[in-house]
């Protein structure tokens, strides 16, 4: 009997260990089958968002609802959609008010720098950006780089966010934002 306990003690931390390491954002499952990896592949379509931005004084809130963009009382038709492959290439297709952007490159996790738990970050490198008709390519420092803040991941859902700025030596931008993607 008392070595039934310990074997089942012993399954029980192995078992919350072994999954705790999935369990990489706070709002994460508790436990999951699937990778973290496997949970962020597939195709992606945003669903709701909120983002503030400011530059040369001029400042203001969007929010997004899946299929318009709202700002000012304004509301124009927007849609945002991933595609990220295991393999580590990502497009993303964004039709604003019929004007279509298709962006393709590669994406990858943090590997725990900093403050940041490992895999706790999506890096998404553009190679290639389309927008009406006209391509540009990138390569090297000249790529732009986004990271996002994995806030939860699902294996339906995702949430995240961003907070950064840009400064050209002129004008500052900000940018701060929150968006779900859902499968």
């Amino acid at each position: 009997m008392k070595t039934t306990i310990r074997l089942a003690t012993i399954l029980f931390l192995f078992t919350t260990i072994l999954f705790d390491g999935c369990k990489k954002g706070e709002n994460d499952p508790f436990l999951s089958l699937k990778s973290r990896k496997a949970r962020v592949a597939g195709e992606w379509k945003l669903t709701s968002g909120t983002i503030t931005f400011s530059s040369s004084g001029f400042s203001g809130t969007a929010t997004l609802d899946g299929v318009n963009l709202t700002a000012d009382g304004f509301s124009t038709p927007y849609t945002v959609a991933f595609e990220l492959d295991k393999d580590g290439t990502f497009k993303r297709t964004t039709t604003d008010d019929g004007d279509i952007e298709i962006e393709t490159g590669t994406w990858d996790f943090n590997s725990g720098v900093g403050e940041a738990k490992k895999k706790e970050l999506l890096v998404l490198t553009t190679l290639t950006d389309t927008y009406d008709g006209d391509t540009e390519t990138y390569s090297g420092s000249d790529a732009p780089i986004e990271t996002f803040v994995l806030d939860e991941l699902r294996s339906k859902k995702m949430v995240v966010t961003m907070d950064g700025s840009y400064n050209d030596g002129t004008d500052t931008e900000t940018t701060t934002g929150s968006f779900t993607f859902e499968q």
